[in-house]
């Protein structure tokens, strides 16, 4: 009973696509932390090397 609960009455190939689909949506999540961290250091060396500008115009 409790197995029937936890895994969808389906068949196998419905239960592959849900996997592909979990380790699809895990590897995005990890795909965009490393986009972020890189896209951070970009604005940041952007932030460095017009931050008067920036700073001045925000006034």
């Amino acid at each position: 009973m409790v197995s029937e609960d936890i895994l969808p009455k389906s068949n196998p190939i419905d239960l592959a696509f849900d996997l592909v689909n979990r380790f699809y949506i895990i590897y995005n999540f990890i795909l965009k932390k490393k986009m972020n961290l890189t896209l951070q250091s970009g604005i940041q060396r952007i932030l460095s090397i017009n931050g008067e500008d920036l700073l001045e115009s925000g006034q």
